[in-house]
């Protein structure tokens, strides 16, 4: 536990990326490889059953200490930390034993769910006298399921690919499904990277640049194909010689969150590789992400699915075992068109399990025959519903007629209109990258910066959200917050600017005096009575900082309620 405590506590007082992988490469190296797996298990924010709640660990210090619940409760309104705030009260003799984390882990804590009550309060007693008091603080935590370290998945996916050689992305799938915290999962897990695990490496993912001047800017409209940019998971379906395998555009293995996606992927030929976003089959909640991420976070899949899914394919990276990112858009799009037209007809015959296991559908491509000629499906049940469409592509000869080629709304929600050049390939760095973000309809507002959020301590890799206002009179309203289209400079230029020039503080909320005004583009503004601010931005970003004005140039009140759309 000594080794944990000097992590944490590392992890604590560092904001730098790299000084947290350094850390986790430190532990990694000089833990014994069943401590390091339990620390993965928790840094991975695992939980495991114990049957040990807040009160249960209220009841325990109150018998121990004489303190009773009401002063207990006063003392946490001071700390806001339930489990740390039981380790503080609790007496220490200063003689505490070194236990380690497996150990912690194996005797006293996996074992509680098993145990009568009394059995229970006895182990975590005993447990106390062998932790000082900061160790007590991660034991609470990691008995009422609050373990929540200050590090990223990816900085842990870093730190481990950094010790063990591997590529990130495999490291990422070693972690992915349910594992058990043993020494042996450790060992496996910084082995060098294996021939068939790099065999299922998705492709960088390409890149597309906000567009920030009017679509003509781009030259004639009849070069771009545009689709709406749905709201979704991005990610890329691997099918080769030695699996299939779905990857996010974070490098997260998502495996074991869409196995009916894995399932479709199987039947796809060996060496294809295509692009595509998952949304919810059907568009009933107003943010599709909420949905997808409860499936990407669980730990365990259900026998059956109750969000079913849609994967709308957009690009095909590979076909036939053969790197085709260099070929123009135009082709790629008809390829994908063939590949989907042949996934059809495998899911048909295959996906109701009536066709026979033993049929290779990379066979019948080999082969001058069709495979439909050769299996015929039982009548049975019918296949179930294809898990995967192409996305709605359309062309204008203007741009005027782009929006109204897809329809004025998208199918789900989405975030504009994704434009591609029509002879582009598939660039993944900036500088090469020839596709846009297009908001067609979009407000444009130039508000005045009233503060900045800074992430919570449970969510430390989220970026910085910017607090806009608008003028009434002379005061400031605030209107909504943005996350997106900081110019680095100027956030780096605010970073000095905001501790010397903050007015007030309120939770993650710095609130600085009124000097700097941006243009914000946003889809719309509802009212938001339950936020502080008086409206909600939808789809907000950053269009640039307007150093030559003051607040008495910002946008009254007045004015964003009957502001109407302006093309952006």
């Amino acid at each position: 536990m000594q080794r944990l405590q000097q992590l944490v506590e590392k992890l604590d007082t560092t904001s730098k990326d790299s000084i947290k992988v350094e850390a986790l490469k430190s532990y990694f190296q000089s833990a014994p490889p069943e401590d390091a797996a339990w620390a993965l298990f928790f840094l991975e924010e695992r939980k495991l059953q114990t049957k040990v709640s807040l009160r249960v660990l209220k009841e325990l210090v109150t018998t121990q200490t004489g303190l009773p619940f009401w002063l207990i409760d006063g003392s946490n309104h001071r700390v806001n930390d339930y489990p740390e705030t039981l380790a503080l009260l609790l007496p220490w003799s200063g003689r505490a034993s070194e236990l380690s984390l497996s150990t912690l882990a194996v005797q006293f804590i996996q074992p509680l769910a098993g145990f009568s009550p009394m059995a229970r309060r006895d182990t975590i007693r005993c447990a106390w006298e062998n932790l000082n008091t900061t160790q007590r603080v991660l034991f609470n935590k990691m008995l009422t399921g609050g373990l929540k370290l200050n590090v990223t998945r990816d900085q842990i996916h870093t730190a481990l690919a950094e010790l063990s050689g591997v590529s990130k992305n495999i490291a990422a799938r070693r972690l992915g499904g349910d594992w058990h915290p043993q020494s042996s999962f450790f060992n496996d897990l910084i082995k060098p990277e294996a021939d068939q695990e790099r065999a299922l490496n998705p492709y960088p993912f390409a890149t597309s640049l906000e567009l920030t001047d009017a679509p003509a800017s781009l030259g004639s409209a009849g070069e771009w194909f545009g689709e709406w940019n749905l709201k979704g998971i991005r990610v890329q379906l691997v099918r080769r010689k030695d699996g299939s395998a779905i990857w996010s555009q974070d490098m997260h293995s998502l495996d074991e969150a869409f196995p009916e996606l894995i399932t479709a992927c199987e039947l796809l030929p060996t060496g294809t590789v295509v692009e595509g976003i998952i949304t919810p089959a059907q568009n009933e909640d107003p943010n599709p992400i909420t949905p997808l991420n409860k499936r990407v976070r669980r730990k365990k899949t259900p026998r059956k699915e109750t969000i079913p899914i849609m994967l709308n394919v957009q690009d095909v990276l590979e076909w036939r075992g053969k790197d085709i990112r260099e070929q123009a858009f135009t082709d790629r799009r008809k390829q994908l068109n063939q590949v989907l037209s042949e996934w059809e007809q495998q899911w048909k015959l295959h996906a109701n399990g009536v066709s026979k296991p033993s049929i290779d559908p990379d066979f019948f491509q080999q082969e001058m025959f069709a495979i439909d000629e050769v299996v015929t499906p039982m009548p049975t049940n019918e296949a179930p519903p294809l898990p995967f469409q192409a996305s709605l592509l359309e062309t204008a000869s203007d741009w005027e007629s782009f929006q109204e080629q897809l329809g004025q709304s998208p199918p789900v929600p989405s975030e504009g209109i994704i434009l591609r050049q029509i002879n582009s390939p598939y660039a993944s760095d900036a500088e090469s990258a020839s596709w846009w973000l297009w908001h067609p309809r979009a407000y444009k507002a130039n508000l005045v910066l009233a503060g900045i959020i800074h992430p919570v301590p449970e969510k430390p890799h989220e970026r910085h959200a910017y607090l806009f206002a608008a003028m009434d009179k002379g005061s400031a309203v605030l209107v909504g917050n943005v996350q997106h289209g900081m110019d680095p400079a100027i956030s780096e230029m605010l970073d000095a600017w905001v501790p010397k020039n903050t007015t007030k503080k309120q939770g993650p909320v710095h609130f600085v005096k009124l000097e700097h005004v941006f243009e914000i583009a946003f889809q719309e503004a509802t009212p938001a009575p339950r936020s502080a601010a008086t409206f909600k931005l939808a789809q907000p970003r950053i269009m640039g900082y307007l150093a030559n004005l003051t607040p008495e140039h910002a946008c009254q009140i007045d004015a964003l309620k009957a502001m109407g759309p302006t093309p952006v």
